[in-house]
């Protein structure tokens, strides 16, 4: 196991001219073996503004600069049983050492037919997304 956080340039994917079947398999592969030995890794490359990125790391701080009393009105049921969402809201750290907001698509919304079925996997965000969050979004799905 090594100690560093391995970084994977995933720029090529991206080049229509340098994208070709051995260059994914070649990324996969990287992608594959960071994740068998060190659990997670940094992606360069992406083509995402520095920017956006700023702007959704300033999101989550507003998120997370909240008192444990405000974070809580956001939790999923199971911490709050005024919410009905099962997965998507907040994660207090007692869950697994670490906090955390899990959010869903910002277009997803109340007419939507999964939701309306009442799909855990489908369920509204409860934190309210705005336009830095659409647009990082919008970034993450190109």
């Amino acid at each position: 196991m090594t100690n560093k956080i391995p970084v994977i340039d995933i720029s090529s994917l991206i080049s229509s001219c340098e994208s070709n079947e051995e260059t994914k398999m070649n990324v996969s592969q990287l992608i594959r073996r960071a994740c068998e030995t060190v659990g997670f890794f940094q992606i360069v490359g992406h083509g995402i503004d520095d920017r956006l990125i700023d702007a959704m790391v300033g999101e989550a701080k507003r998120f997370f600069s909240q008192s444990p009393d405000e974070k809580h009105q956001y939790a999923v049921h199971k911490w709050n049983p005024s919410n009905k969402n099962t997965y998507r809201g907040y994660f207090p750290s007692s869950v697994n050492g670490k906090e955390g907001l899990d959010m869903a698509s910002p277009y997803l919304n109340a007419s939507h037919e999964l939701v309306k079925q009442g799909d855990p996997l489908h369920e509204l965000n409860l934190w309210p997304t705005n336009e830095v969050v659409t647009q990082y979004w919008d970034e993450m799905c190109k």
